[in-house]
C-alpha cells in the first residue's frame, strides 16, 4: 500500500467498510507496486479522484473525474509521478500520520454505510453538497467553472460565456495543505460533478477553469491541483491561483484595494494602482493565521482549560463547550484535536461569537484580541504598498464575517485605527463567481491563441 514509500490512500478509494478494516500501521507494512496500481485502475474499484464513476444522460464516459476506472487512472498516474519525484522525502511517521487523517475522513463521513459495488456510484466524501434544481444548458455552448476552496468549504460556480450563472454548489474543504490532496481532489470533483449534472453537461463542454485554492501560493500545490483539473477536463484552459487573488478580484476587479479574508485561516492581500501585490498572514495555523476561526477556537478551548484549573476567569464557554462539540468528556476532545485539529477549532468559533454577542467577558476578550490581530494584517499590507495614508477600498470576506455583531464591530474599529483613510466596501460578487469570470477570459485567450 505504498508507492515508493509515498502513501497511496486506499482507505479513501474504497467504501467506508474498507477504510475501517485497514489501520494506519497495516498500511505501513506493505508496498504497492505499479502493476498493482494498474490493476486497481482497470478494475471497478473506487479511487482517489474526487467524484464517482462517469455517468449521467447517456454521456457516461464524458463526465468529470469520479470514483470509477477513469478517475482511478488519473489519480494513480498523479500519485505514481509524485512518488518517483519525492519518494525519499517521506518517512514512516509521516505516512502513519496521513493514514490517520484518511481514516478520520471516512469515520466522520455522514453518508450511510453501504455494501461495495464497483458498478454503482460511490458515496461522496467531501461533506454535504448543496442541492439545486436541474436545468438544461444549451448544447454546443461554452461553459466555465470557478472554484473558491478553503480549509472549511469549497464553492463552485458554473457560468456561460456571457457570465450568466447557471449553477453553483458548496462542498467540503479543498485546501490541500490542511485537508490533504486526496480530500481536496474529492471535494473539487464532487462540486464540479453536481453543477455539471444539474445542467446536463459533460466535461468536454468546459473550456476554462479558474480555481482559487487556499495553499496554492506554493507552486507545487498549484501544479498538483492544476494537473488533476487538466486531466479531468481535457478541453479546458486551467489556472490555479490563491483564494486571496479571486477574492480581491471579487472586491475591486482589476483596481487597487485590500481584502481581509477571515475563515479557517486569515490573511490580508492587496494591490496598488501599478499592480504591485502584497500579502500578510495566511501561512498556516502553526505560526500564522492570527484572528482566524482556528485561532479563536483554540484560544476558547484554552480559556476553558484555564478556568477549570482556576488559572483564569470563569466563562460560559465552560458550561457549553462539551455539548457544543458533541463530546462526553475532555479525553474525547483531546483525541479529536490530535487526529484533526482543523475540524475542532474552527467549529468552536460560532459558540464564541454567540457568547461574545451575549456579553461573556472571556469570549469578548478573545474576539477583541482576534480583531486587533486582523487589523495588523491589513496594516502590514498597506505599509508594504505605501497606501496607509491614502483612501483605499478595503473589503472583508470569509466564513467568520457577519456571524457576530461584536466581532464585526471590533474588526471595523481596528481597521479604522490602522487605516483611517480606508473605505470599507462589499464584494461585488462571490469569489467563486469572480473565479468563473476569470476562467472565461482564460478560455477565450486559449481559443484565440489556438
Amino acid at each position: 500500500k505504498l508507492v515508493s514509500r509515498v502513501e497511496f490512500p486506499l482507505e479513501i478509494l474504497g467504501d467506508q467498510d474498507d477504510a475501517q478494516n485497514y489501520a494506519g500501521d497495516e498500511v505501513a507494512k506493505h508496498k504497492l507496486k505499479e502493476s498493482q496500481v494498474s490493476a486497481v485502475s482497470d478494475s471497478g474499484s473506487a479511487d482517489d479522484c474526487e467524484g464517482r464513476s462517469f455517468r449521467g444522460n447517456d454521456r457516461t464516459c464524458d463526465g468529470p473525474p469520479r470514483r470509477g476506472a477513469a478517475a482511478q487512472k488519473i489519480i494513480a498516474q498523479i500519485l505514481l509521478a509524485a512518488a518517483k519525484v519525492g519518494a525519499e522525502k517521506r518517512d514512516a511517521h509521516e505516512i502513519e500520520r496521513q493514514n490517520c487523517e484518511v481514516d478520520w475522513v471516512d469515520l466522520h463521513c455522514h453518508a450511510p454505510v453501504e455494501s461495495r459495488d464497483a458498478n454503482r456510484p460511490l458515496r461522496k466524501l467531501s461533506s454535504t453538497v448543496e442541492n439545486m434544481a436541474e436545468t438544461n444548458a444549451p448544447l454546443g455552448g461554452a461553459y466555465y467553472l470557478g472554484f473558491d476552496g478553503g480549509g472549511t468549504k469549497t464553492d463552485c460556480f458554473l457560468v456561460d460565456a456571457e457570465s450568466n450563472v447557471l449553477a453553483h454548489a458548496t462542498a467540503g474543504p479543498s485546501n490541500p495543505i490542511r485537508a490533504g490532496y486526496a480530500k481536496a481532489w474529492f471535494t473539487l470533483s464532487d462540486a464540479a460533478d453536481l453543477v455539471l449534472e444539474r445542467c446536463h453537461l459533460k466535461s468536454s463542454d468546459i473550456l476554462g477553469i479558474c480555481a482559487g485554492i487556499g495553499g496554492a501560493g506554493r507552486d507545487v500545490v498549484a501544479r498538483r491541483i492544476a494537473t488533476f483539473l487538466e486531466r479531468g477536463f481535457p478541453q479546458a484552459a486551467v489556472i490555479v491561483t490563491t483564494d486571496l487573488e479571486i477574492t480581491l478580484q471579487a472586491a475591486v476587479g482589476a483596481g487597487e484595494g485590500v481584502i481581509l479574508v477571515v475563515g479557517t485561516g486569515s490573511a490580508a492581500y492587496g494591490r496598488d494602482a501599478e499592480g504591485h501585490i502584497a500579502r500578510s498572514g495566511g501561512r498556516g495555523p502553526w505560526f500564522s493565521d492570527e484572528g482566524s476561526g482556528f485561532d479563536i477556537g483554540r484560544r476558547a478551548l484554552a480559556a476553558v482549560v484555564r478556568a477549570e484549573e482556576k488559572r483564569g476567569p470563569a466563562t460560559a464557554l465552560s458550561q457549553k463547550m462539551l455539548h457544543w462539540l458533541g463530546c462526553k468528556d475532555w479525553s474525547r476532545v483531546l483525541d479529536w484535536v490530535v487526529k484533526n485539529s482543523d475540524d475542532v477549532f474552527p467549529r468552536i468559533f460560532p459558540l464564541v461569537a454567540d457568547l461574545g454577542d451575549q456579553g461573556d467577558a472571556v469570549a469578548c476578550e478573545i474576539l477583541s484580541t482576534a480583531a486587533e490581530s486582523l487589523a495588523e494584517l491589513v496594516s502590514s499590507v498597506l505599509q508594504k504598498l505605501d497606501m496607509q495614508d491614502r483612501e483605499v477600498p478595503v473589503a472583508k470576506s470569509g466564513g467568520t464575517i457577519g456571524r457576530s455583531k461584536f466581532f464585526d464591530a471590533a474588526i471595523e474599529s481596528g481597521l479604522a485605527r490602522v487605516a483611517p483613510q480606508a473605505s470599507l466596501v462589499s464584494l461585488h460578487v462571490k469569489p467563486a463567481e469572480a473565479a468563473a469570470r476569470m476562467a472565461i477570459r482564460l478560455g477565450k485567450r486559449k481559443a484565440h491563441a489556438g
